[in-house]
């Protein structure tokens, strides 16, 4: 099957080669006329929140920052995943939403 394929494109490389030809020149400009940007503007559904607080522990800023937070953030509509990092002196939480979330209402 393959081989008679093979053997058919070999005795019409002139057509074969044109049909290919075709299909470069029809495949650049389709390239060179589709828009695109340079910086697309893509919202990521990721809202990153820092809380220093310095000179806190480590211990202390899990107790006093992200207990609290994870408590008032975790009403906001459409949020996925919830992680939070507790560092000497700050607080780092990161919330993911749905695909479709409203950035501006959830930054409310």
């Amino acid at each position: 099957m393959i081989g008679a394929l093979i053997e058919g494109a070999i005795k019409r490389r002139k057509v074969v080669l044109g049909v290919t030809l075709i299909a470069s020149i029809f495949g650049l400009i389709a390239y060179n006329t589709m828009p695109r940007e340079a910086n697309p503007n893509i919202d990521l559904p990721f809202v990153a929140i820092i809380v220093p607080y310095p000179g806190v522990s480590p211990e202390d800023s899990e107790r006093l920052l992200v207990r609290p937070l994870e408590t008032n953030l975790q009403s906001i509509e459409g949020v996925r995943q919830m992680n939070a990092i507790a560092r000497q002196g700050s607080a780092f939480v990161t919330l993911e939403f749905e695909p479709d979330f409203d950035k501006d209402r959830a930054l409310e």
